[in-house]
C-alpha cells in the first residue's frame, strides 16, 4: 500500500517529526508537496467561494488543504496499488501502525474509505458486522466523524471522489466523513477502532510539541462554516436569536436522528487512540 505524507516545503520541523516517527514505526512513505495557501490566486479563491452564498468564506489554508488531498487522490487513482494511505504531518502514530500500512491484505474487499484517525468526538458506528483486525475492529461509520489527517482510500473510491467533488473546495473531512456531501452514503466508510493516529492538538499530551501547531482554522474544520446572521424569521421559535429554527424543524431533526440510530442499530461513542 502506498503511503503519502502531505507536507509543505517550508514546514521542515513537521517533516522531520513525521520522518522520525514513520521510520521508528517502520513505515515506508512518499512525501507529497502540500499546496501553499500563499500561492492561491484571487480567481481560484473566488471560484472556491462562489457557491457558498450565506456561508462564511473559506480561508486560503482550507482551500489549500482541499487541493493537497485531491493531489493525493490523483496519485492513488492513477497508481497500481488497490489502496493508498493519506497522512498529514502533525500526527502521533500507534506502535503497531506498520501492521496496517505495510499491506492492504487485511482490508475488506468492499471497503472504500477507512478512517484510521480519531477526532475525539462521539460518533455513530454500526453495531453489527464489525470485523476484527490486528487486535482492533473495523466498524461501519454512519455518523459524522471529522478529521482528514489519516485515512486509507481505495483506488476506485479515489477516482469516484475526484469525479464527484472535483469542483468542491470544502474540507476533505466534510466530503468523506459527514452527511454534508453524502460521503457516508455514497461510500462504504469504515472506522478503525481504536484508531492508530491522532493529531497533536487532540493528543492527551498535546502541547509538548509546539512545532506541530496547526496553520488551518480548525474551528471551521470541526464545526463547519458559520451561517451569516439574518433577521428574525416570523413564527420561528425563540425571539432575538438571529437565524432561528422552527420547533417543527427541530422535531423533524430529532426524529431523523432516532430513525438513523434504529435503522442501523448504531452506537454513539468516542473512538479512542491506542498507542
Amino acid at each position: 500500500m502506498r503511503v503519502l505524507l502531505i507536507n509543505l516545503d517550508r514546514h521542515i520541523e513537521r517533516r522531520n517529526w513525521m520522518d522520525r516517527l514513520l521510520i521508528e514505526r517502520r513505515v515506508a512513505y512518499e512525501r507529497v508537496d502540500a499546496v501553499d495557501a500563499h500561492s492561491l490566486s484571487r480567481e481560484l479563491m473566488e471560484t472556491a467561494n462562489k457557491s457558498r452564498a450565506g456561508m462564511s468564506e473559506l480561508a486560503s489554508g482550507e482551500v489549500a488543504c482541499n487541493l493537497s488531498h485531491k493531489n493525493c487522490w490523483e496519485i492513488i487513482a492513477q497508481g497500481e496499488d488497490d489502496y493508498g494511505c493519506v497522512l498529514e504531518d502533525d500526527l502521533h502514530l500507534s506502535r503497531d501502525t506498520a501492521s496496517f500500512l505495510s499491506s492492504s491484505e487485511w482490508i475488506p474487499a468492499d471497503a472504500d474509505i477507512i478512517k484510521i484517525e480519531t477526532f475525539a468526538e462521539p460518533v455513530f458506528c454500526k453495531v453489527k458486522g464489525s470485523v476484527p483486525v490486528h487486535a482492533r475492529r473495523l466498524r461501519r461509520l454512519i455518523g459524522r466523524h471529522l478529521g482528514s489527517a489519516g485515512y486509507i482510500v481505495s483506488k476506485k473510491a479515489a477516482k469516484r471522489l475526484l469525479e464527484l467533488f472535483g469542483n468542491c473546495y470544502d474540507s476533505p473531512s466534510f466530503i468523506m466523513f459527514s452527511q454534508k456531501y453524502d460521503g457516508l452514503a455514497r461510500f462504504n466508510v469504515l472506522q478503525l477502532d481504536p484508531a492508530i493516529c491522532i493529531q497533536d492538538m487532540r493528543f492527551p499530551k498535546s502541547g509538548q510539541n509546539p512545532q506541530l501547531s496547526t496553520t488551518i482554522n480548525h474551528y471551521s474544520l470541526t464545526n463547519g462554516p458559520t451561517v451569516q446572521k439574518r433577521g428574525k424569521i416570523p413564527g420561528s421559535g425563540r425571539r432575538g436569536s438571529g437565524l432561528e429554527v422552527s420547533p417543527r424543524r427541530k422535531f423533524r431533526s430529532v426524529i431523523l436522528k432516532i430513525r438513523m440510530a434504529l435503522r442501523y442499530f448504531s452506537i454513539a461513542r468516542i473512538i479512542p487512540f491506542d498507542d
